[in-house]
């Protein structure tokens, strides 16, 4: 099966086996949406709901995206999204709600999107499809394909760099028993 960007779910298979998409909504009706709407784009998609932001924080969720509401009882989206980040630096988090004027804040917790309830199917594709190629681009050196990069040893380790037009990251560390 072919979503709109193009990927059929052997392609989602190679990124990483699957896509986890974490939901997070004290409304019953917003999580069965959301994930309706997530596996339209994504049927291979291993999907986790929440019910709270403790709910979501004690279940050790090792989600790739996080659909977040903020608005919720005893521990609001913006206080979990803080939480969440000392756990899990990787996850994109998309904030679903019905108040605009968190936007701002969305910025702290490095948010990659804010969706506005009601949802618009055209702007949610939009954002989910986006979200996935960046976990593309993220996953991408993981499978070995890290494109150019340069090792360099530093004492008993070898550290691979992966070079880019300005900048340059390690991408990993490799303790090394061949070297003299």
């Amino acid at each position: 099966m072919e979503n709109f960007i193009g990927w059929t779910d052997a392609n989602a298979q190679s990124i990483r086996d699957a896509i986890c998409v974490a939901i997070c909504d004290d409304e019953a009706f917003m999580l069965e949406l959301l994930e309706e709407k997530i596996k339209n784009m994504l049927p291979s998609a291993v999907i986790e709901q929440f019910s709270s932001g403790r709910e979501l924080l004690e279940g050790n969720t090792q989600a790739d995206i996080l659909f977040l509401d903020i608005q919720m009882p005893e521990m609001d989206g913006m206080e979990t999204a803080r939480l969440f980040r000392r756990q899990q630096k990787d996850t994109l988090i998309i904030f679903i709600t019905a108040a605009p004027e968190y936007v701002f804040q969305a910025f702290d917790v490095g948010a990659f999107h804010y969706l506005v309830k009601p949802l618009s199917d055209d702007k949610f594709d939009e954002v989910f499809g986006n979200a996935l190629l960046g976990i593309r681009r993220r996953n991408k050196g993981r499978d070995g394909d890290d494109g150019d990069y340069m090792m360099i040893q530093a004492g008993e380790s070898i550290q691979k760099y992966c070079l880019r037009i300005l900048s340059m990251r390690k991408c990993s560390t490799v303790k090394s028993s061949f070297i003299p």
